[in-house]
């Protein structure tokens, strides 16, 4: 103001589509916001971009309709755009009312150079602000996450709290059914048994021979509804044909020679029970036929008999190989296939959870203590060495009448390696790092190392033996083609 000799001066920026004024000084005239300056005048020189200088705003045609000129009493007015970055981000506004001014280009071009370093330090300003904005934003963004990640925090270990309370609730749940449930693969089994233990409905147990799968079976019938039940297990594969339809319908006196009596048949003996059917694919077509009949109306009629008995028995049946494969070979009815796979179990063979064989071992050197009336033995870690690293054909049934013989055998309360009846093989792990078992502990990293050695090898193997056909192999395996997948990469043996 000193500059140009003004009586009043005003700095206006944009703001949401209008000008805001943000500081002024000189004396004002009226009340409200509009009476402070000629506001008319700033707008134009904000939207033209352009400077407006008037030494007589009256009898200028420009201005001579504006309000603010005659209300204001303006005479002289000079207004120039504040430019930054070639955006008008402000007016600089000059005027005069009583007192004569002569402003010449220079003053103009004065003006011009002060709004164009007041639109840096405005802008300047305005940046700094939305730093700090956004600071305070990005900080409150920040405890808002911290909290809710202390939060999920919270909410993670619950879960794993809860998970493991769960997982031990479930071995506690099986323990009496012989059933060491310690792998993922083992916990995944039963967190399904504990599922259909109470549906009645067929289940069909399929895994290798020795894998448990009749401790799976007991394990549903003991933990269900039915478990104060009968539980009837007919081994299908061992009954001749000619007798088999007699031991499951019964049959009734002088049904044939030799029938001197009536005799109730395996699958009534189940009634309110559980009867398991193992190795239900070997039994023959006509045999089929008739427990297709018992399954789909729950009655049966004993050889000889008249009239239909009914029953009410949960069927669960039992197979080495997967029922789905001998239905395609023909050697199961597609519609009793359809009929007894309500839900189907698979048990993982041993190499598949060694992580479980310490537990194994301790639970089976303690029921042999007991049955003995002697004191438990321990496995030396030598002993515990070569228990790691076998291939385990029979599965834990191998592994139990393993140790049965050595328990015998053994002459101290150790039971050394020598004592153990298995084939000589490179041992996976060092003894060093396998710990003497009592009442077993938990299982370390050697035992994950040990189970994955051995059932690399056992892929290599089964991959060699088919010229490397990933699809044969998984068949050879008994494992999922996505299974073998993802065993493949996480081996590194996909691109051998």
């Amino acid at each position: 103001m000193e500059l140009t000799n003004a009586e009043r001066g005003a700095l206006l920026l944009a703001g949401d589509g209008a000008l805001v004024l943000r500081a002024r000084v000189g004396p004002r005239q009226g009340d409200g916001p509009d009476d402070v300056v000629s506001r008319s005048i700033a707008d134009t020189v904000w939207i033209d971009g352009e400077p407006v200088v008037t030494l007589d705003a009256k009898g200028d045609r420009r201005f001579a309709e504006f309000r603010s000129v005659h209300e204001l009493g303006v005479t002289a007015v000079a207004g120039v755009p504040m430019r930054f970055r070639g955006r008008v981000v402000g007016v600089l506004l000059v005027e005069s009312r009583r007192r004569k001014v002569a402003w010449a280009a220079s003053d103009v071009s004065l003006m011009m150079a002060f709004a164009e370093q007041a639109a840096i330090a405005v802008e300047h300003q305005r940046l700094v602000e939305e730093l700090e904005a956004r600071t305070g934003e990005l900080e409150a963004a920040r405890r808002t996450l911290e909290s809710l990640l202390e939060s999920r925090d919270h909410e993670l270990q619950a879960t794993r709290t809860s998970l493991v309370r769960a997982q031990d609730a479930l071995s506690r749940r099986f323990a009496p059914a012989g059933v060491i449930a310690g792998t993922e693969s083992m916990r995944r089994l039963f967190a399904l048994v504990e599922r259909v233990r109470d549906a009645d409905v067929p289940v069909v147990i399929e895994g290798e021979s020795g894998t448990g799968k009749e401790l799976v079976a007991r394990a549903i019938h003991h933990s269900g509804a039915r478990g104060r039940g009968p539980f009837v297990v007919v081994h299908c594969g061992a009954i001749p044909e000619s007798l088999l339809e007699s031991e499951l319908f019964g049959h009734v006196r002088g049904a044939f020679t030799g029938a001197d009596r009536d005799r109730k048949g395996l699958i009534a003996s189940a009634n309110g029970g559980t009867l398991l059917l193992d190795e239900v694919g070997e039994m023959s077509p006509r045999m089929q036929v008739e427990l297709l009949r018992v399954l789909q109306e729950r009655r049966v009629r004993p050889v000889g008999a008249e009239q239909d008995e009914p029953v009410d028995a949960r069927v669960i049946a039992a197979s080495q190989r997967p029922l789905s494969e001998l239905t395609r070979e023909g050697r199961i009815r597609e519609d009793l296939f359809y009929r007894l796979s309500v839900v189907t179990l698979r048990v993982p063979p041993l190499r598949e959870r060694m992580e479980d064989i310490p537990a194994l071992a301790a639970h089976f050197l303690a029921t042999f203590a007991e049955a003995q009336g002697t004191p438990r033995k321990r496995l030396s870690r030598e002993a515990m060495t070569r228990l790691l690293g076998a291939d385990w054909p029979g599965n834990v049934r191998q592994l139990r009448h393993v140790l049965e013989s050595a328990s015998v055998l053994a002459d101290g309360p150790v039971i050394e390696a020598d004592a153990l009846a298995l084939p000589r093989a490179t041992p996976l792990v060092s003894p060093a790092v396998t710990a003497t078992v009592t009442a077993g502990p938990a299982v370390g990293g050697a035992f994950t190392a040990v189970r994955k050695a051995s059932e690399r090898q056992r892929i290599v193997d089964a991959l060699e033996q088919v010229n490397w056909n990933k699809v044969r192999a998984a068949v050879v395996l008994g494992m999922p083609r996505r299974t073998l997948y993802r065993r493949l990469k996480e081996y590194g043996l996909l691109d051998e």
